[in-house]
């Protein structure tokens, strides 16, 4: 059988390094005839001297890139809903300019199941890692497009095994913005993006939209395979496009800085931010890391970051207080949709003590930046390492640590309550090297 043309449309605004990295990932780890890829630059008006500079790059040369650019800077929806509407192929490849693809990816098994199973309209390719999804492993005979295929899961040759995702799930984001196939249908039926929101308000809109939508009859399923539950992608960019809404909600968060690696404001120095990271890569597949204190959500998405490429949760608990701020949990669930995050993440809102003393499971890595002062440090110690299994770490924020030159009273507060701890359970504790405001333990026994 012949394969169908497939337009990869890439999502860009003012990103000309990343989306130079994202289509050399792609480039490399895509199996698909040439002939039969058309790549589109969907662009929110970055600007004539932005597209020239795309155009003159000579290694993309051979892929001759198109371009959709919308009149006027509008905001993610409305660009992408302009670049569809000049789509003409019934397969898109839909990614964003700052996703490198770090795995070979065979689309020709993808085309190949949804060209045999006509009820799937879109196939995701960015994982579920961390969101509480409901699937049902299905088989597909793709043996006219590819007899001698095997799929890593059984090996039997023209043989393609995929997941259906549930209506049912607890989680609202079974549809996600992240790399994904899918037909043209597909949104003939579930309806154009939203615009005019700011850029996770979007996503969010459409991912209600598409779960009420899916129970409808004759609705377009959406798969995955289980090779892709794991996050291939790594998310390289800058998380805000430039709207004026996205800017207002920037200034709204006031004087915090935002993390040049997610673009998530916070309080963690990029010495911090790049411990986090460390620390979360090295979490095994299928582990469990725990924040808690989590503000606008720099720390959870640093933690996700670097955790993207395994099934990992991140559990984030606070009192997502409603106060001078506006309701806390809605900025952090903002915040990290926007960096690429939100279906990665747990909330727990409420007291953290109060929620260490019913949790239930081993946790890998635990960053501990929630009330500062003695008695509320060392109720967390108390309700929550406790849970750490051997090997696992914990993070503590804010510390009167060597390493912190700009200590404050509440810093000293917090490195007491370490040590006396330490003092009465420090033989199952290894101290490791401390960085800037943080103190790290190990667990050893």
């Amino acid at each position: 059988m012949d394969f169908p043309v497939v337009t990869i449309m890439v999502i860009t605004y003012k990103r000309l390094n990343e989306i130079q990295q994202t289509l050399d990932a792609l480039r490399k780890h895509i199996s698909y005839p040439a002939d039969k890829l058309r790549w589109l630059i969907a662009d929110d008006s970055s600007g004539a001297d932005y597209i020239e500079s795309i155009k003159a790059l000579k290694r993309f040369k051979a892929l001759n890139l198109e371009f959709a650019v919308t009149p006027a800077n509008g905001g993610w929806g409305r660009n992408v809903n302009h670049a569809l509407s000049q789509i003409e192929t019934e397969y898109v490849f839909q990614i964003e300019d700052d996703y490198l693809l770090r795995k070979p990816l065979d689309l020709r098994a993808g085309i190949a199941l949804m060209e045999t199973k006509p009820e799937i309209g879109m196939l995701r390719y960015r994982g579920i890692a961390g969101t509480h999804m409901v699937t049902h492993l299905m088989e597909a005979d793709i043996s006219a497009y590819l007899p001698d295929h095997q799929d890593g899961v059984h090996m039997v040759p023209g043989k393609l095994q995929y997941c259906l995702l549930d209506s049912g799930s607890p989680t609202a984001y079974i549809y996600s913005n992240g790399a994904h196939l899918k037909r043209r249908s597909f949104h003939q039926f579930y309806g154009v993006y939203p615009e005019g929101q700011k850029l996770g308000a979007t996503e969010e809109t459409f991912c209600y939209t598409v779960k009420s939508a899916m129970k409808l009859p004759n609705a377009p399923a959406i798969a995955i395979l289980p090779d892709w539950f794991y996050m291939w992608f790594e998310h390289i960019g800058q998380s805000y496009q430039l709207t004026e809404e996205d800017r207002g909600e920037r200034h709204m968060m006031g004087a915090a800085p935002y993390s040049k690696i997610t673009g998530v404001p916070g309080w963690e120095t990029e010495h911090e931010q790049n411990l986090l990271l460390t620390l979360a890569r090295k979490v095994p597949p299928g582990g469990v890391i725990v924040e808690i204190g989590s503000e606008w959500g720099m720390s959870a998405s640093l933690l996700c970051y670097g955790s993207q490429q395994r099934n990992i949760a991140v559990h984030c608990v606070d009192l997502f207080p409603n106060d001078y701020r506006g309701d806390m949990m809605a900025h952090h669930a903002h915040n990290l949709r926007t960096a690429g995050f939100g279906d990665r993440v747990i909330y727990h809102r409420g007291d953290s003590g109060n929620v260490g003393e019913f949790w239930d499971g081993a946790i890998d890595l635990l960053f501990i930046d929630g009330d500062h002062s003695f008695n509320g440090v060392s109720r967390d110690i108390n309700a929550w390492c406790g849970h750490i299994k051997v090997g696992g770490i914990v993070i503590f924020h804010d510390t009167a640590a060597k390493s912190n030159t700009n200590i404050h009273t509440l810093h000293i507060e917090v490195s007491q309550a370490i040590d006396a701890w330490q003092k009465q359970d420090g033989a199952h504790w290894r101290e490791l090297p401390s960085v800037d405001s943080m103190r790290v333990f190990e667990r050893i026994e």
